[in-house]
C-alpha cells in the first residue's frame, strides 16, 4: 500500500537556536553523526531552556532527517535523554504503528529517495531541501 509521507507522520524541524558548550539542555547537530547517520555524539553542545518553547525533547523512535548538508535519515535511539536537535533536523514522528521507524529511516536513504532530493535540493552555501518539497 502506498501513502503519503504527511499521512502516516508528524513533523517538525529542531530548534533554531545557538549551541554552547555550556548549559543545561544538549542538543544534536549535524556534527554529532557520521555521514551515514550513525551518532557518535562525543562532545555535545547545549541550547538554552527557551529552546522548549520552540521543539520537544527527542524520543526513541524519532526519524531524524538532515535536511541540509548530506542529506540523511537516523532513527533515534535514546542515546542521550532530555536532548534536543538543532534546526538542521526535520524530526519525523510516525504515527502508524504499521510503519517502523528504521523502515521509513532506510527508505529516504535509498536511491529512489536520493533521486528525489536531487530533484528539489535548493543550493546556497549548503545543500537542503524545504519541508514542503518533500512532505
Amino acid at each position: 500500500m502506498k501513502y503519503f509521507l504527511h499521512e502516516i507522520t508528524d513533523s517538525y524541524f529542531g530548534a533554531n537556536l545557538p549551541a554552547k558548550p555550556t548549559g543545561h539542555i544538549n542538543c544534536v547537530q549535524g556534527r554529532d553523526f557520521d555521514t551515514s547517520g550513525v551518532f557518535y555524539g562525543n562532545e555535545l553542545q547545549y541550547v538554552d531552556e527557551s529552546a522548549l518553547r520552540y521543539t520537544r525533547f527527542l524520543e526513541k523512535g524519532d526519524v531524524l532527517f538532515s535536511s541540509k548538508g548530506k542529506l540523511y535519515a537516523t532513527v533515534w535511539q535514546e542515546q542521550v535523554k532530555n536532548v534536543v536537535a538543532t534546526s538542521t533536523f526535520l524530526i519525523i514522528k510516525i504515527k502508524t504503528p504499521t510503519i517502523l521507524p528504521e523502515y521509513l529511516a532506510m527508505y529516504l536513504n535509498s536511491y529512489k529517495a536520493r533521486r528525489y532530493y536531487d530533484l528539489h535540493v535548493k543550493t546556497t552555501t549548503v545543500f537542503h531541501i524545504e519541508k514542503n518539497k518533500w512532505i
